[in-house]
């Protein structure tokens, strides 16, 4: 078996290579002047950008319907591709039910080479609660100065889509309340954003506009749930496809199973946002929170999540110092009636109708590959379309697979836009092949490349080895 360390050596050869770099040139083309309503302030926060501020009577609106919008100059982070224009639009849409109205920003990117029968919904791995670290803001340059680990790799993962001619909307599925983990508001916010753009008129796009999505990880989460909340709130969106990966199907068994490791900070992270979702979640959990669960929970509020993972690596909120409840801190009714409300599947009725290709790593050290086989299997039982692969390869962990199986996501996405449809019924495999597919990605393998190296060597590393590295050296950013 090839060792990881030989992996990515041999994928980092790829951009050594004169040939391939010079292969690789791709047309540019200066942005146009904006001209919009409202204007971009490059460096204000959302919460200091009064464009994030709804009109009043919003709370009357329909789901998708926009309230406010502006042209803005996107500022891509690794790469100098470039868009023919970008939009930023306010849409209404729901929070933990249906009926219960709130509010969102999506960013929305055109390219040069716009198909105006097709969209992108690109489902960004937020993973944290500070405003700072929501996608709209990260487009604006954000990014740039705040935690950059993230959208850099999100970014590079929506460009082979944007090279090939697909609008994008990236929503802030985390909403006003940024609340990150919230599975269903954020699977509302994400079919909303979806609407958003269709109704955006500068754009053109007719109700029969193929929609696809894709998203990894904290990504996945949102799509799992927009999946599923499809047929019930938004059936009219004409959803050709939906691919996923590394996906926390069930909130309680990621928190099980990342308690005490590397990855420990998304906890804290997932409980923080769970509190911003949930008034009955904040008052049962401050109720009972002792001063280092407090300062926790205020240090994931108002970081990112490179931030939190450093400062909470290894941490495990069941020993003493957290909560007064200690190990029997998620076993109270109301935590388990919003864990119970966080297993996707368990709703028959929630059954998703749109084709799926979703894959997830044997291997995989954060979320476990059980919780979305279960999801996989009871989806299935009740007649859905599906093809789930578990890569079992020993190289491949969540991240690896992440980068490694951009090219099978992109793969899926082209064959369901252009009417080649995955066949009906399931198609459960598991494989020992790595999901790398460099010819998929064409043009975009050198910048998919240096992604791996920029976000992974610099930042994560393979296992979490370069997070471990800053941590023992005492760093927290």
């Amino acid at each position: 078996m090839i060792g990881k360390a030989r992996l990515w050596c041999a994928l980092l050869a790829f951009l050594t290579l004169p040939t391939l770099v010079a292969s690789l040139a791709f047309p540019r083309r200066a942005l146009p002047s904006p001209a919009s309503p409202a204007t971009a302030v490059p460096g204000l926060t959302p919460d200091k950008d009064s464009f994030y501020n709804p009109p009043p009577g919003w709370q009357h609106k329909k789901p998708g319907d926009i309230l406010a919008w502006r042209e803005i100059k996107p500022k891509f982070l690794f790469t100098d591709f470039k868009v023919e224009k970008a939009y930023q639009v306010m849409y209404r849409t729901s929070q933990n039910t249906a009926d219960e109205p709130q509010y969102t920003v999506t960013t929305i990117l055109v390219p040069f080479n716009a198909k105006k029968d097709k969209l992108m919904v690109g489902s960004e791995a937020v993973d944290a609660c500070g405003v700072q670290c929501t996608p709209s803001y990260g487009y604006l340059g954000g990014a740039i100065t705040q935690d950059s680990g993230g959208f850099q790799l999100d970014e590079a993962e929506f460009l082979p889509f944007l090279r090939k001619g697909y609008i994008m909307t990236v929503p802030d599925k985390e909403g006003p309340l940024l609340a990150f983990a919230a599975g269903r508001m954020e699977g509302y916010m994400t079919l909303d954003s979806a609407r958003a753009t269709i109704n955006f008129e500068p754009l053109g796009l007719s109700k029969d506009t193929k929609i696809g999505m894709y998203g990894y990880s904290g990504g996945a989460l949102t799509l799992g749930w927009a999946a599923g909340l499809h047929p019930v709130y938004a059936p009219e969106l004409n959803i050709v496809g939906m691919t996923f990966g590394g996906t926390p199907a069930n909130l309680s068994g990621t928190i099980e199973y990342a308690s005490g490791t590397t990855f420990a900070g998304f906890i804290v992270a997932g409980i923080t946002g769970i509190i911003n979702a949930y008034p009955k979640a904040k008052k049962y959990v401050d109720s009972v929170l002792l001063p280092k669960g407090r300062e926790a929970i205020e240090y994931a509020q108002n970081n990112c999540w490179v931030q939190v993972i450093l400062k909470y690596m290894n941490a495990d909120i069941n020993d003493e110092g957290w909560t007064t409840k200690g190990a029997a801190v998620f076993r109270d009714p109301i935590v388990q009636e919003i864990f119970d409300e966080s297993i996707m599947g368990a709703k028959k009725e929630e059954t998703p109708t749109a084709p799926l290709f979703i894959y997830h790593a044997e291997h995989d050290e954060i979320i476990p590959v059980r919780d979305i086989e279960k999801t996989v299997d009871a989806w299935c039982a009740n007649g859905a379309n599906i093809k789930y692969t578990n890569y079992n390869n020993g190289i491949l962990d969540h991240e690896t697979l992440e980068v490694l199986g951009i090219g099978k996501a992109v793969q899926f996405i082209d064959a369901q836009m252009d009417g080649n449809s995955l066949a009906p019924g399931c198609q459960k495999t598991t494989s020992n092949s790595v999901a790398f597919e460099p010819g998929v990605l064409g043009s975009d393998l050198e910048d998919v490349m240096n992604l791996i190296w920029t976000v992974f060597g610099q930042t994560v590393g393979p296992k979490g080895r370069v997070l471990k590295q800053k941590a023992a050296a005492g760093h927290d950013s």
